[in-house]
């Protein structure tokens, strides 16, 4: 590795033996000058195999999240092993990289086709740092025309209202304990997993104040964590509450059940609440009808296009932007390192009081008891 040329020799019993002793000592010598061994000859299942032993380091260290893991394993099982592993590093060029990720493309979409070229593009950076090619043949790959996205739009307040009331006396709603966590997302605009790791002692119910410090996520072998932010990044972030907020909160806390994480809310089963399983669920009531049988009027008619994520952020930081708030403090909101993600999608930093409380307080404000159906599917 240090580009010295060294006389090596081995014996034998045999002019052969000793031949082959030698060949089977610079093997070893050349297994253990590097940290893999990685060559050119390297079958891309054997790279890939170390990228991921890569990857899960990070994901220990915390620099990685568990769900970006738990994603490209997918698409290294089902796409990249099937129809590259067998291939020598060499034998990867941009012209097969290209086929294969517009194939993806053609049949799963442009999501599908970005995390597959993530996962070629990951393995072989690890193989041009080790000098196995050139360079690393994803780069020149055409690339993935995804198709125009409908913009999102928020919720009116009278959407607001209509929503609440469904999902407050909805009989399956209440059964999973979604009206109090959809009071939260609507309270700060935060994501659907962060929510589900809020614990009491991030809450500072006097100065109405919540600490987003970590979200849920599923990890292989140990099921639901709450995986930590690092303090020194935007993601960890403390928000002030709309007094409404606290006044559901304060109630709360006055029948929770204690569970191992301190969490304020949990599964029905007093376990950690699944983000995936809660989007579920809203989505259920979301779509749901809604009949007074009395006089055959349907009060809460099916939402199909709200999502948790309208739900929360894109109605919460469009009322920011409506109400004249710098669109820096519904990054801090939101906790965006870029405020363009936020203009650009949603509509220094850690602003504690982001504006966003005052704003929730004056335009939505305590629920108001709505019509309530003799019967709810």
């Amino acid at each position: 590795m240090d580009g010295v040329t060294r006389p090596v020799e081995r014996s034998g019993h045999s002019k052969q033996s000793a031949r082959s002793n030698l060949l089977d000592h610079l093997k070893e010598r050349r297994r253990t000058s590097s940290e893999s061994d990685i060559s050119p000859e390297t079958k891309v299942k054997d790279l890939v195999a170390l990228w991921i032993k890569g990857l899960e380091k990070k994901v220990a260290a915390g620099k990685r999240s568990p769900g970006t893991l738990r994603t490209y394993m997918v698409y290294v099982d089902t796409i990249v092993l099937k129809q590259l592993g067998e291939l020598a590093i060499r034998e990867v060029t941009v012209g097969r990289v290209d086929a294969v990720i517009q194939g993806v493309l053609q049949d799963k979409g442009a999501g599908a086709a970005k995390s597959t070229r993530a996962v070629i593009s990951g393995a072989m950076a690890l193989a041009a740092r080790h000098d196995a090619v050139d360079s690393n043949p994803t780069r020149d790959a055409d690339t993935i025309d995804a198709p125009d996205k409908t913009p999102a739009r928020a919720l009116t307040l009278e959407e607001v209202a209509l929503v609440r009331g469904k999902v407050r006396y909805h009989k399956k709603s209440v059964a999973r304990d979604l009206p109090d966590f959809f009071d939260m997302l609507l309270a700060t605009g935060v994501r659907i997993g962060e929510v589900c790791a809020i614990t009491w002692d991030a809450l500072d119910l006097t100065n109405r104040t919540v600490r987003i410090e970590g979200v849920v996520v599923r990890v292989k072998g140990e099921g639901l964590i709450i995986k930590a932010y690092p303090g020194s990044k935007l993601k960890h972030r403390t928000l002030v509450l709309p007094r409404w907020a606290v006044a559901m909160l304060t109630g709360r806390k006055l029948t929770c059940v204690d569970n191992p994480w301190n969490a304020v809310f949990t599964s029905p089963k007093g376990l950690l609440r699944d983000p995936s399983n809660t989007n579920a669920d809203l989505r259920e009531v979301l779509d749901a009808e809604v009949w007074d049988d009395s006089n055959e009027t349907l009060l809460y008619p099916p939402m199909p296009w709200v999502t948790s994520h309208v739900l929360g952020r894109k109605t919460v930081l469009t009322l920011m932007d409506e109400a004249g708030l710098p669109a820096r403090n519904a990054a801090d909101q939101a906790g965006h390192a870029k405020v363009s993600m936020t203009q650009d999608n949603y509509f220094g930093r850690k602003t504690l009081d982001t504006g966003a409380a005052d704003v929730l307080d004056a335009t939505i404000g305590p629920l108001v008891k709505p019509v309530r159906p003799r019967s709810c599917p």
